[in-house]
């Protein structure tokens, strides 16, 4: 079987599109998230550390989360996974997760914390 990657993308964009109204709300609340976050930072230091701690644990939680709900989002199970693409599939899937729940998570956390000094 051939892929073309215009139709990996036709297919990513129809599986994106009901969601896409959510997708670019969140954007939009991080960007409003990360100008308060810096504009905060003027009025005193960041909680650099703390922010980082936080986000690091949830997003080792979804890095082990998002490899076992992927089979059943896809209405796949574990036990269709044949070979070493699948695998590399999910362990891909648990990184990206992982990335996008910290970087989700750092600007909230740097808004709403406080350093201690």
């Amino acid at each position: 079987m051939v892929f073309s990657l215009f139709g990996v993308l036709s297919v990513l964009l129809e599986v994106v599109r009901p969601f896409l109204p959510l997708i670019v709300l969140a954007v939009v609340v991080e960007l409003v998230l990360v100008i308060g976050a810096f504009a905060r930072h003027r009025k005193g230091p960041l909680d650099w550390r703390g922010a980082r701690k936080i986000g690091t644990v949830a997003g080792v939680i979804a890095f082990i989360g998002a490899p076992s709900l992927a089979p059943w989002i896809t209405g796949a199970s574990h036990s269709q996974l044949a070979g070493w693409l699948d695998y590399t599939a999910l362990v891909l899937i648990g990184l990206g997760a992982g990335a996008g729940v910290f970087v989700a998570l750092l600007p909230p956390l740097l808004c709403f914390r406080t350093a201690r000094r």
